[in-house]
C-alpha cells in the first residue's frame, strides 16, 4: 500500500509539473505548433504521425507533449506539382503510385 502511494503521488507530482509547464507556455504564447503538408492519410497514419512528431520535437526542445499543437494539411496528389507540372502527370507519377501499393 505505501508503495502504492508513493508511486501515485510521484505520477501526480509529474502531472502537475507538466500542468504548470503548459500553463506557461500558454501564458507567455509559447504554444509550438507543428505544420505538415502531405498526400491524404489513413487515421492510423495522422495518428502515428501526430504522435512521432510531437515526441521527437518534445525530446529535442524539452517541452512537455501536451505544449505542442499539430496540423495537418492533405492534399489530393492532383493539387500538387513537381519540377512544374503536376505530380499526377509528371514522370514521378508511377513512382508514387508504385509507393502508395
Amino acid at each position: 500500500m505505501t508503495v502504492l502511494l508513493h508511486e501515485l503521488t510521484q505520477e501526480r507530482e509529474f502531472y502537475l509539473e507538466v500542468n504548470k509547464t503548459v500553463k506557461f507556455l500558454v501564458e507567455v504564447q509559447i504554444m509550438p505548433t507543428i505544420h505538415f503538408d502531405g498526400p491524404l492519410l489513413s487515421v492510423d497514419q495522422k495518428r502515428s504521425l501526430v504522435h512521432g512528431m510531437t515526441q521527437a520535437a518534445s525530446q529535442a526542445l524539452g517541452i512537455p507533449m501536451a505544449a505542442f499543437n499539430v496540423v495537418l494539411d492533405e492534399h489530393e496528389f492532383s493539387n500538387m506539382g513537381v519540377g512544374g507540372e503536376l505530380l499526377t502527370e509528371s514522370p514521378y507519377w508511377p513512382q508514387v503510385q508504385e509507393s502508395r501499393d
